[in-house]
């Protein structure tokens, strides 16, 4: 599979061994497995100033999802901010179990406006609501340990 050249602390990853898996564990110890041809790639997209707009945008995301969410803090129960596929989730649980037209339609212009404003250019982000519900069924939405619950 992969070398470690022990004096340099480096891997060597043969797009060869495409077929084979590694192992990645960030400082906070959490595992990624992917295969060799997953991680080559990963490095050729990999782009720092890139990530560190992506940052910059996170956080203000942060905060304007929670301003938006203050305005409308009488119909909502939970707010989630989530990992899903390739983006991040918005996942708002309401406190009514009826559907709530005029909310539906604030959650789809919230959508468009982060899609479409230049500040959150580096920002993949869904929304989606579910009624009033226990959290053995929003949870299912959220990626375990990867998820921001906002909160009053």
């Amino acid at each position: 599979m992969s070398t470690t050249n022990k004096e340099l602390g480096s891997i060597h990853l043969k797009w060869s061994q495409k077929g084979g898996t590694v192992i990645v564990e960030d400082a906070d110890e959490d595992r990624f497995c992917m295969t060799i041809e997953d991680a080559i790639e990963a490095c050729r997209v990999y782009d720092k100033e890139k990530r560190l707009a992506f940052r910059k945008q996170f956080n203000m995301l942060l905060e304007f999802l929670g301003s938006w969410c203050y305005e409308r803090k009488g119909k909502i129960q939970k707010i989630f901010l989530t990992i899903r596929d390739a983006g991040l989730l918005f996942l708002v649980v309401t406190k009514s179990k009826i559907y709530d037209e005029q909310l539906e339609e604030e959650l789809t212009l919230l959508d468009i406006e982060i899609a479409n404003n230049e500040k959150f250019s580096e920002i993949l982000l869904s929304v989606q609501s579910l009624p009033c519900c226990n959290d053995s069924n929003y949870s299912s939405f959220c990626y375990p340990e990867r998820t921001l619950e906002y909160t009053k």
